[in-house]
């Protein structure tokens, strides 16, 4: 199992035209290429602890709106079954 250490540099796969828009990219911000990357990666952390992983439950955000509503309460959408159900009826299958 590799360890990697404080510097370590890793190699990565990129196609030309992904290689040539992140180029743009670092220089339009003004960053290194290695800062480019690593701080690409430390969004992608944060964004992939944001949605659930492959076979759990819910994501943070989904967790949260849960809360909110056993707080507030799940609002009343009889109305939708009621008028789909109309609809449904008028409706050659």
């Amino acid at each position: 199992m590799p360890r990697y250490t404080r510097g370590m540099k890793t190699t990565i796969s990129l196609s030309d035209l992904e290689f040539d828009l992140n180029e743009k990219a670092a220089r339009r911000h003004n960053l290194k290429r290695s800062n480019f990357y690593a701080e690409a990666a430390r969004h992608y952390r944060t964004y992939l602890d944001t949605v659930p992983e492959q076979g759990t439950e819910l994501s943070a955000e989904t967790r949260r709106i849960n809360e909110v509503l056993k707080e507030v309460g799940q609002p009343d959408t009889s109305w939708v079954r009621t008028n789909a159900n109309a609809v449904f009826e008028t409706v050659e299958w």
